[in-house]
């Protein structure tokens, strides 16, 4: 079996000599690749289809994996089985080019989508929407879009996760421009510079948070003056609320009820904020992170009305508890309360660890220290239950029982979710190079991304 490889950058040179990792991807600045040189092209059996011949896009099914980590954000892929692999590895099913970037695959219906960065001059944002059994292209849309709009710059490309809701896709550029897509054709229904309406500078690399739909509103972790995070009706683009001031971390929000109000939980740069989703009130903040050459990538974790939120940089973890304090929630006054805060139990530079049965399993530590380690913990009480060293730092999957971890230096395992120690069932390297943007689940079907201005987009039959 021939499997995909990523491109070899010429040169790499790291932020302040240690890299910041952040939500799937390195904040590295690619010397050479990012801008000029031809065009990447679809492999030759994407070619496109007529519109005419996409079928009607339905509400996302259970196993439709529409956002960022999937059904709410949560790293879950429902009603999947996965059994464990032989030497060979899973099945690739198909293959097909795409450009620079860490943006990861989202899909729906018989659709997978996927945003890169197309290697013309011009560098254009490339929106692709292929089948899902075969890969084969339905519809591709270029976006205008600039790059190197970071402190730091050197932007590989498009970080930030599309989201699927209705008939819609929302893409989000490194340069802070929201646009809505037509999923049946790609035609831009609105689009709106969210970083010149709310004068935000993008970060060390450009945009690297994802937006997620709530209800009729998709929010986004803006990052700007009195905007820190704001909310716009999907059907027109209109804003509908901006609340609190930060600059935007590389985490992305997730969404929960507590008192039967919806609320959004968002990492910020320096804070962890919650959020009315009907009222755009901000409901609590708590300082969350560190000053400097840092970043914080995870997403919030959700446990019943208990938050987990991690960082690397001597930051830590944490779980808040949201309710059950002397204030209700969104009274004056109210602050959640911390169940326990320490650097010990999980600090991952992006990962965003998964839950079983009341414990969270997921890769803690550093990519450029080397010292990942797969651990499982209680994230109520803090307690550590046990790590297994030397696993590279990546992204956890769940699936019923079992865990699907890519890691960055692109190996596939498939991990049992047990507290009673580290199980391994499968291992597989799926890329030579790296891999680091977080994959998706969908109808038995596993798909990843690797590195690279010569990336691949494959598909893995998994059950």
């Amino acid at each position: 079996m021939h499997h995909a490889h990523a491109c070899r950058p010429t040169a790499i040179s790291y932020l302040v000599g240690r890299s910041v990792l952040v939500t799937g991807w390195l904040l590295i600045i690619f010397q050479s690749g990012c801008s000029g040189g031809e065009p990447v092209q679809l492999a030759d059996q994407a070619q496109a289809t007529p519109v005419n011949q996409i079928a009607t896009l339905a509400t996302p099914a259970s196993s439709d994996w529409p956002q960022i980590r999937g059904t709410l954000g949560a790293g879950m892929a429902i009603g999947e089985t996965i059994e464990p692999w032989g030497n060979d590895g899973p099945e690739r099913i198909w293959s097909a080019k795409v450009g620079a970037g860490f943006s990861s695959p989202i899909v729906f219906g018989n659709y997978v989508f996927i945003v890169h960065r197309n290697a013309g001059g011009v560098a254009p944002m490339t929106a692709e929407l292929l089948f899902a059994d075969t890969g084969k292209r339905v519809w591709r849309k270029l976006l205008p879009c600039k790059y190197g709009n970071g402190e730091m710059d050197g932007d590989p490309g498009p970080k930030a996760t599309p989201a699927y809701n209705d008939g819609r896709l929302f893409v989000y550029s490194p340069a802070g421009t929201l646009f809505c897509l037509d999923a049946t054709n790609g035609k831009t229904t609105w689009q709106k510079d969210l970083s010149a309406d709310h004068g935000t500078n993008n970060g060390f690399f450009g945009v690297g948070t994802s937006p997620i739909v709530c209800g009729q509103k998709v929010i986004v972790n803006v990052g700007g003056r009195a905007a820190a995070v704001v909310a716009l009706d999907v059907e027109t683009g209109e804003e509908a609320w901006s609340v609190f001031d930060d600059r935007a971390s590389y985490s992305s929000p997730v969404q929960l009820t507590v008192d039967n109000k919806r609320v959004v939980i968002v990492v910020t740069r320096l804070h962890v904020v919650g959020i009315d989703v009907n009222r755009g009130e901000l409901a609590f903040k708590t300082r969350f992170g560190k000053t400097g050459p840092t970043a914080v990538g995870a997403m919030p974790v959700l446990i019943g009305d208990r938050v987990f939120v991690n960082a690397a940089y001597n930051v830590g973890g944490r779980t808040l508890a949201l309710s059950g304090g002397e204030k209700p929630f969104g009274d004056d006054g109210y602050h959640p309360k911390t169940l326990w805060s320490n650097q010990d139990v999980f600090a991952s530079q992006y990962s965003t660890p998964v839950l079983h049965d009341g414990m969270l399993y997921g890769t803690s530590g550093r990519e450029d220290y080397r010292n990942g380690s797969f651990r499982c913990f209680d994230p109520l009480t803090g307690t550590l239950k046990w790590q297994q060293p030397n696993i590279p730092v990546g992204h956890a999957l769940l699936t019923g029982n079992r865990i699907v971890l890519l890691d960055c230096q692109g190996n596939l395992r498939l991990i049992d979710a047990t507290p009673e120690g580290y199980k391994q069932l499968s291992e597989f390297k799926l890329y030579d190079l790296p891999s680091k943007t977080i994959p998706a689940i969908s109808g038995g079907r596993l798909y990843t991304r690797s590195d690279g201005i010569n990336a691949t987009l494959d598909c893995w039959q998994l059950d």
